[in-house]
């Protein structure tokens, strides 16, 4: 009877036992060819794992450019005034992408001193300068001034002192600089007047010793 050859390539599970050369040599392969199997499968899942797609959904960080701070942008108290120079520095400082949040930090600390430093010598200068101009004026008042103005000042002294003025009041002078005002200088010597002239005419008049009648009814005028 023939049989087709289909049936002679399908294995029945109840066929006889193959010869032991040819079972041990289709098991070997068919193992062989579920190791490879697995093998190139593991292969193909470690690569694909590692290989990342060019178009994939992976989020890219976007990268955003912040734009330079102006001093337009800013808003300082009304009484502050940035000196072109000092601006330029200080947008340059705050726009340095180099720079780490405490190395921007040390520099403003150190603009800030560098300001305030600069504040306080020009207001000395200003003071200095200030009181150089009322000695000038000083020296230049009518009377008092000019080669008066040792002996006016020396009276204005002793008036002061006359009056009940102590030390601190004469400290007081040098530390506001009001010692030096043309003005204040003309107002003292003014008000001290009365009491320089207290001073002179200061004690009991010397006079001659009376009898109680000389002070009823006079005394006798010599003849």
């Amino acid at each position: 009877m023939f049989l087709p050859n289909f049936f002679a390539k399908t294995p029945s599970i109840l066929r006889a036992p193959a010869d032991e050369g040819t079972g041990t040599t289709e098991t070997e392969d068919t193992t062989e060819t579920t190791t490879e199997t697995e093998t190139t499968s593991e292969e193909s899942t470690t690569e694909t794992e590692e290989t990342t797609s060019l178009l994939g959904d992976e989020e890219e960080t976007e990268t955003v450019s912040e734009e330079p701070i102006t001093i337009e942008a800013l808003t300082f108290p009304e009484s502050l005034e940035l000196p072109e120079d000092v601006q330029e520095t200080f947008l340059e400082t705050l726009n340095d992408p180099t720079l780490s949040k405490t190395e921007l930090v040390q520099k403003l600390i150190d603009m800030q001193g560098d300001a305030i430093s600069g504040v306080a010598e020009a207001q000395a200068t200003q003071w200095n300068d200030l009181q150089e101009q009322w000695r000038n004026e000083t020296k230049d008042l009518a009377k008092i001034g000019g080669e008066n103005l040792p002996a006016t000042l020396a009276d204005i002294k002793k008036g002061l002192k006359a009056a009940g003025a102590t030390t601190e009041v004469f400290k007081m002078f040098d530390l506001t600089g009001a010692g030096n005002n043309p003005h204040m200088v003309g107002v003292l010597h003014t008000l001290t007047k009365p009491f320089l002239e207290k001073a002179v005419v200061s004690g009991d008049p010397v006079t001659e010793p009376t009898t109680r009648a000389q002070r009823m009814f006079g005394a006798k005028k010599e003849t």
